[in-house]
């Protein structure tokens, strides 16, 4: 790599994201250097996954989406991606398959489950599966709701999602709140019944506190009207199931240990952990100055921070808005004895219950079973604490997640776990409230302006853009195209 004196040609990745990581990565296969510099965590970001108990966990629910009903006959060329247009990933799960393909054998899991009410379905919230509504019994008066709201035409139906105001507003600058298209689309019984209560034990928040964003990763469905029409009616509908997938035994987290191994052993990746101070545009691209390495220069900077971070960095203000998703997660070890409910992913819409998804790890990597399983247990700190209490030490909160699991059915009362370990996230995921969104946006913009030529990617790159996959497709339109091989990687990836 060129480096003399803090200048390097070549360009320079600041943020430790999956996206940085895959750019890197596949930057170094085509003979094309980088500089990583990450301020901080894990390389790979919440990707990463956690070494706890002598095995590698993904952080909760961590699967792959190779399907979508969006994704076109013709794949589209890879650098047609658009970060800040909704969902636009949809139309590039085969290249995420593709990509994943490389690193991992990959199988698809039974459909995540639901429970509701003590009863257990197919899982509504994010695999698609309705089709049991109509043996709901409030599924009558939900029908008659939706019929009627089909008979008035509403600015706000999904199918013109992707004609909505970027910044989450309404076309009067207001903002477009998710309690409100969810009623109008969806009716005030499913509302209440499936949508309210879930969002309530994810967010710890009421869906009218929420910008209604259009993206799977903030957990908010939004389904057609005519789509619910059909489940409740018992009628067919159009849209197929939503099919994950997991690796074979081992976690997601495994492709990104593998990939951070092999940029750290690249000759052509500089890796420089250390914390950054400042960073300037200069006439002849950028400088940052780092804690222990100094001055480094680049003519070509990628920011894989928050906008944010950036301005803080360039020393100009933000907009101060910091609405971020707690998390906290159960590593936990079972006997396979005591599963009661094995499964893939369930979702418990029990308001009692303080934890709100259990992943079963064992069974979506089909391991060899050695007596005992691996469940991830997922929960909003505040709500798990309104359930069970304040205050509690790391083992009392174990045994309250125990007990969850065994009122809800998927663990026995008995069931003793060999290994336990709990994790507090403060800010796990941007909280998709409407200042959030704003504050976002004017941040990004305020970055670009003030930073000339800046690219921006990761956390920085959309309002909507950090899911895995997402990320996976920012990494490879950044990678993929940047010397004379163009044609070659069209062929490859598009």
């Amino acid at each position: 790599m060129t480096s003399i004196a803090g200048h390097t040609e070549a360009p320079i990745f600041v943020g430790g994201t999956l996206a940085s990581v895959v750019a890197v990565t596949e930057r170094a296969a085509r003979g094309l250097p980088s500089v990583l510099v990450n301020p901080g965590g894990p390389l790979g970001g919440y990707f990463a996954g956690i070494e706890a108990g002598g095995r590698l966990w993904d952080a909760g629910m961590v699967l792959y989406e190779f399907t979508s009903f969006r994704e076109p006959a013709d794949e589209p060329d890879i650098r047609s991606y658009d970060p800040m247009k909704r969902n636009d990933v949809g139309r590039f799960c085969a290249t995420v398959r593709r990509y994943v393909g490389r690193h991992q054998q990959t199988r698809i899991v039974t459909t995540p489950e639901l429970q509701l009410n003590g009863q257990w379905w197919p899982d509504f919230l994010l695999a698609n599966r309705g089709d049991w509504l109509s043996k709901m019994p409030w599924a009558r008066g939900a029908l008659a709701e939706i019929e009627a709201g089909l008979s008035s035409s509403s600015p706000w139906h999904p199918r013109t999602k992707l004609a909505w105001p970027d910044d989450g507003t309404d076309h009067a600058g207001q903002p477009l709140i998710y309690d409100a298209v969810s009623r109008a689309n969806h009716g005030e019984t499913v509302h209440h019944e499936l949508v309210v209560p879930f969002l309530r034990k994810v967010m710890n928040c009421e869906a009218s506190g929420l910008s209604a964003l259009y993206h799977r990763m903030n957990w908010a469905p939004l389904y057609w009207p005519e789509t619910l029409r059909g489940w409740l009616a018992d009628e067919p509908v159009q849209l197929p199931d939503t099919e994950f997938s997991h690796p074979v035994g081992q976690p997601v987290a495994a492709m990104i240990r593998t990939l951070v191994k092999d940029l750290r052993a690249s000759p052509l990746v500089r890796v420089i952990e250390d914390r950054l101070l400042s960073m300037r545009p200069t006439a002849r691209g950028f400088t940052l100055r780092l804690q222990a390495q100094g001055e480094l220069q680049t003519p070509e900077l990628i920011w894989a921070q928050s906008p944010a971070q950036g301005l803080q960095a360039a020393g100009l203000p933000t907009a101060g808005v910091d609405d971020r998703l707690p998390l906290m997660i159960g590593l936990l070890e079972v006997p396979t004895s005591c599963v009661q409910r094995p499964g893939s992913v369930q979702h418990l819409l029990d308001p009692s219950l303080g934890i709100y998804r259990v992943t079963h790890s064992s069974a979506c990597a089909d391991e060899s079973q050695d007596g005992f399983v691996a469940l991830t247990v997922e929960a909003n700190p505040g709500w798990f604490d309104a359930v069970h209490g304040t205050g509690l030490s790391e083992g009392e909160a174990i045994d309250a997640i125990m007990r969850d699991l065994a009122r809800a059915g998927v663990l026995a009362s008995d069931g003793t776990p060999r290994f336990t370990k709990l994790i507090k996230l403060a800010g796990a995921l941007p909280l998709p409230t409407p200042r959030a969104v704003q504050g976002f946006l004017a941040d990004r913009a305020a970055l670009l302006s003030a930073c000339p030529g800046i690219q921006l990617m990761g956390p920085a790159a959309g309002p909507f853009a950090n899911s895995m996959s997402d990320q996976i497709v920012q990494g490879l339109a950044c990678g993929a195209f940047r010397d004379t091989a163009l044609p070659a990687m069209q062929q490859e990836y598009a």
